[in-house]
């Protein structure tokens, strides 16, 4: 805390910005002795918003109304820059209530203030400090009359230096800052609108700025009033560097608000996104026998540049429900190298953690990587998308081909890249009897990882083809797809997958979309017929035929497609388009069906509706033909 103690001294002046409006800059600089300073940290961690007597936090204005994109508001920074600012009083921002408006010809940029606190009243919601006048729960505007009470001023104006940071490292500790991003863009579907005021944008124009960078793309909402000057100024077609306040708005947010539109700079010619998946894999997920503390999952970057995995997650599928996500925010994985993530219980005398078994630390610590060998992970990436995985995430793996209780599964090396579909031939799987340190490889690929299936899985292709996919209009449960092997041998469908692609607002891309259904190690006999159903009781009671794999994923309601996947990742066959949703095209069956016609014995990985004949608004069963063609 620091003390004051200031002689006075009068300094008159005033001068007129380029609009015209008078800029106040008379100031009798604040007495302040016997005023106790304390910094925006020590403000943030008050409790019960108790501010002591004559208690002051001293900063510099950083946002402006003089261009209309702030109203009855000013925003405080305890720094000009990131130079000035220290472990006790690290860089942050407030907000402050103020009842003016044209409130930058009283408090101009750079403009050192000093808020005299005692009166006022301070929040924290959605971890941005904001201070103002008290009424109830709330806080309201400092009123016009109190302000000079309130907000003191001095006769220093400093020079703003934006922090310059990449948009995947923005955290909560830049809220209410000056920030600066490089190489952005507008997103493509936006370009040709103006930054707000259009019919959609209700008080703001909300308007999305991306940045890429070869494996990932990061996004955040640009935030314009209505009322700002620039309100109908076309977005730039070009690459941006553009400077803001960084803040959570009223729909929890994060956006960056612009004090003007001279906050852009222009660079050059528009580059489109190109993003691509980046090749990390699950490599070893690990239960030892004799020291469950050490469990542990490993990641490997199989590519030649090291990789942020801020906004990634690794889930953990507790017995096929629970999703506990565990963030790897803070991992940066090298190339052809890894990352750790593993159990934080501490050692016991029979029981050794991570640390103490293998003598080095992880990356990531977290009492949710607890899995006991029957649970499945998955891995995704800053836009939710399914990277890699690990056993089946919508089954208990409890005596699964999968289960590793007290042992392991490690990726055979010669897997290279990630699948968003477990294939088990690609891992070897150990159940029980396994030891640490001994009988554990963590941070290392080993040569003797080689391919393990057992014997009795038989791995195999085949041209199995879709012939039937149904929504009866009478029984949403007796929903079906009929697969028919159309050669003169029976067909293991170990491994193979039936993938139903269920669009909605959320899940808008072809991943996200994507609802696997395993086929498991049935037999589809030589010129025979195998059914996917939703509900095996329903299904049998209205058609009087048995279905052989049951799935509540299987609920198709006619504007859904499939796609049908082999062991080897090769799609097979196909019905419908499975990169949209299939609402009022013409390959949709609602409350109907599709059957592929007689003339077509072989699959076809490319859609082709003129092989289907397409009925909706069917109300019999007789009208429905499943293991008949």
């Amino acid at each position: 805390m620091k003390k004051y103690s200031f002689i006075l001294f009068l300094l008159l002046a005033c001068i007129e910005d380029d609009n015209h409006k008078a800029i106040d800059t008379t100031l009798v600089s604040p007495n302040l002795s016997e005023k106790t300073e304390i910094t925006f940290q020590q403000l943030y961690n008050l409790h019960g918003n108790t501010i002591g007597k004559d208690t002051i936090i001293t900063g510099y204005v950083i946002s402006s109304d003089a261009k209309g994109n702030y109203y009855k508001e000013i925003v405080v920074q305890n720094t000009l820059g990131t130079s000035d600012e220290s472990e006790q009083n690290p860089r942050m921002g407030l907000k402050v209530r103020v009842g003016i408006i044209n409130s930058y010809t009283k408090y101009i940029l750079g403009r050192k203030v000093a808020i005299h606190l005692e009166g006022l009243k301070r929040t924290t919601s959605k971890n941005m400090l904001s201070i103002g006048r008290p009424t109830g729960t709330y806080i309201g505007d400092i009123l016009e009359f109190d302000l000079d009470h309130f907000v003191l001023k001095f006769n220093e104006i400093g020079k703003l230096v934006p922090k310059t940071v990449a948009l995947s490292k923005i955290d909560k500790n830049d809220l209410n800052t000056l920030i600066k991003v490089e190489q952005l863009h507008l997103k493509s579907s936006e370009l040709g609108m103006t930054f707000s005021g259009m019919s959609t944008d209700e008080y703001d124009g909300k308007r999305t700025l991306e940045y890429c960078q070869g494996f990932r793309k990061d996004t955040i909402v640009m935030e314009t009033s209505n009322f700002a000057d620039f309100a109908d100024k076309t977005l730039p077609n070009t690459q941006l560097n553009v400077t803001g306040i960084y803040q959570i708005n009223f729909d929890n947010q994060p956006v960056l608000v612009l004090n003007a539109l001279e906050d852009i700079e222009e660079l050059g010619d528009y580059i489109d996104c190109e993003v691509k998946l980046p090749n990390i894999l699950i490599t070893e997920v690990a239960d030892p026998e004799n020291a469950s503390f050490s469990r542990y999952v490993e990641l490997y970057n199989a590519e030649d540049i090291e990789l942020d995995l801020n906004g990634w997650n690794l889930s953990r599928f507790v017995n096929g429900g629970t999703e506990q996500k565990i963030s790897l925010a803070e991992v940066i994985i090298p190339s052809k190298g890894f990352a750790l993530i593993a159990n934080e219980e501490a050692s016991t005398a029979n029981n050794f953690n991570f640390h103490d078994s293998f003598d080095f630390s992880p990356d990531v610590f977290s009492s949710w990587l607890d899995g006991n060998g029957d649970d499945a992970y998955s891995l995704t990436n800053e836009a939710g998308v399914v990277v890699d995985v690990y056993g089946r995430s919508t089954e208990d793996g409890t005596g699964s081909v999968w289960e590793y209780e007290d042992g392991r599964a490690y990726r055979n090396i010669n897997i290279k890249k990630p699948s968003s579909v477990f294939r088990l031939e690609e891992w070897s799987v150990i159940k029980g009897k396994q030891n640490v340190p001994e009988d554990f490889s963590p941070g290392e690929r080993k040569d003797s990882e080689v391919s393990f299936v057992s014997p009795a899985v038989k791995i195999e292709t085949a041209p199995i083809l879709i012939t039937e996919v149904a929504d009866p209009q009478q029984s949403t449960g007796a929903r079906f797809v009929e697969l028919y092997n159309p050669t003169a041998s029976k067909v293991s469908f170990a491994q193979w997958t039936l993938v139903r692609y269920n669009y909605t607002s959320a899940k808008n891309t072809k991943d996200l979309a994507a609802l696997p259904i395993f086929l498991d190690e049935i037999i589809i006999p030589a010129f025979g017929f195998l059914i996917v159903a939703r509900d095996e009781m329903v299904f049998y009671d209205y058609f009087g035929v048995r279905a052989e794999v049951i799935s509540f994923g299987l609920d198709g309601n006619g504007d859904d497609a499939y796609e049908l996947i082999d062991p080897y990742g090769v799609v097979i066959d196909v019905y419908g388009d499975p990169t949209q949703d299939g609402s009022h095209s013409a390959w949709e069956y609602k409350d109907g069906f599709s059957k592929r016609k007689l003339s077509i014995i072989k699959p076809n990985k490319i859609f082709d509706v003129l092989e289907w004949e397409v009925q909706q608004f069917q109300i019999e069963s007789k009208n429905f033909s499943p293991k008949i063609r």
